[in-house]
């Protein structure tokens, strides 16, 4: 699902240079729109598979936390870009962050070590 939020997104970005700009821009933002919820549920489930269960509770706070506390950077980050550059440019640096999400995403191998748990090698 970041793939494809990293792909729409890139739609969007690319939607001002078409003949079509409404519709893709349109298209673009749906997709956009499908694909949040999925990283949202994702990570949770992932972090629900990888904490231990005896100190589940902790990692969720400790999960819950460190979104709200982020939760800011975000919009700030992209309305400095915006209130400076333009919108597209912003969107370009979102786009950025989701592929650095992605590139270390991808560096982490899970593998199974028995029924429960799983094993995570960086």
């Amino acid at each position: 699902s970041l793939f494809l939020l990293i792909i729409s997104t890139l739609l969007a970005c690319f939607a001002p240079e078409t003949s079509y700009t409404k519709e893709i821009f349109w298209f673009a933002s749906i997709l956009i729109g499908l694909m949040v919820g999925p990283n949202q549920s994702c990570s949770r489930s992932l972090m629900a598979r990888i904490t231990p269960k005896e100190k589940q509770n902790e990692f969720f706070g400790f999960f819950a936390l460190t979104g709200k506390a982020t939760s800011f950077l975000g919009p700030l980050l992209f309305g400095i870009i915006t209130l400076y550059y333009s919108q597209q440019i912003a969107l370009w640096v979102v786009i950025m962050l989701f592929v650095i999400g992605l590139v270390l995403f991808n560096r982490i191998s899970f593998q199974k070590s028995n029924k429960d748990d799983i094993l995570i090698t960086i």
